[in-house]
């Protein structure tokens, strides 16, 4: 086994190329590490239409709630978590008021679990639950509910998640009806979804939405963006890295994005390097390649 401190070559081009390959591994994993323990927030390619959605939630009005009615769950944790958190600071951070609704029979379970996460975020310091946000709980009928919520957000529910009667969450004071919706963040693995919301939110009471689909999932998204309904769409785990960057919230889609940056920066220095070393060599000592 060779001595991963010994450098081969007599100058310093050939030492370059000689560097063992322990050492190229290790800078390569330090660089890994960096950032999955702080994330450096470094630049990513970006959707247009995930701009859009951070605009829409930005330039909701004061004096209204988004309602954020969502279908994931804990099965699609994996694909979810990095999106559902990001969203939810974002929410935060800009002071918008929202309410969660759960359309899943699992999705409470998703929501109670993000809801921990971020209470540990910057953006939650100062932020009370039932002032700044509340959390329905599973309410069944799909499309069906979309509409009883849309008539009568009390009278659907009565209760949060928790069992607290909505007359005493400070926030639900201010949502009755579709009159106090500013925006609606329709969120669903399958990319079907969709069209009901758009048929029960925008068709009916012109409510715009933000669509929070799968990756991949954004064919029937697209076709109410930007003018049908739809302001803007978040892509799965892709655009919850996105929202990450866009809305100034790093998290762990920035952490696995930035370590990946700094693996193929590095990948591709050593490349250079070795290629350098190689030619460099070859012309010292008076060879062809």
């Amino acid at each position: 086994m060779s001595d991963p401190m010994k450098i081969d070559g007599d100058t310093m081009i050939e030492k370059l190329g000689g560097l063992h390959w322990f050492w190229v591994g290790a800078v390569i994993l330090v660089l890994i590490f960096i950032p999955l323990l702080i994330p450096l927030n470094l630049p990513i390619s970006t959707t247009q239409w995930t701009h859009d959605a951070v605009d829409a939630i930005q330039d909701v009005p004061s004096n209204k709630i988004v309602v954020w009615e969502d279908n994931w769950g804990m099965g699609a944790l994996a694909e979810a978590e990095v999106g559902h958190v990001a969203l939810m600071r974002i929410l935060l951070k800009n002071n918008v008021k929202f309410v969660m609704v759960a359309l899943g029979e699992d999705t409470p379970l998703l929501h109670a679990y993000i809801s921990d996460l971020v209470a540990k975020s910057p953006e939650a310091v100062g932020k009370t639950y039932g002032k700044d946000w509340a959390q329905m709980g599973f309410l069944p009928g799909g499309e069906g509910a979309l509409s009883l919520m849309a008539e009568d957000f009390h009278a659907t529910f009565g209760k949060d998640f928790d069992g607290t009667s909505l007359s005493s969450l400070p926030i639900m004071n201010n949502l009755h009806d579709s009159n106090d919706i500013g925006l609606v963040i329709t969120g669903s693995p399958s990319q079907t979804w969709v069209e009901a919301p758009v048929r029960q939110w925008y068709t009916k009471y012109n409510i715009p939405l933000v669509s929070y689909t799968l990756t991949g999932g954004t064919v029937l998204s697209g076709t109410y963006y930007p003018n049908n309904g739809i302001l803007g769409i978040i892509e799965g785990s892709t655009g919850g890295a996105e929202l990450e960057y866009i809305g100034k919230v790093p998290g762990n889609g920035a952490r696995i994005s930035d370590a990946k940056t700094l693996a193929y920066l590095a990948t591709a220095a050593f490349i250079v390097i070795g290629n350098i070393s190689y030619f460099g060599s070859k012309k010292n000592k008076g060879g062809t390649s």
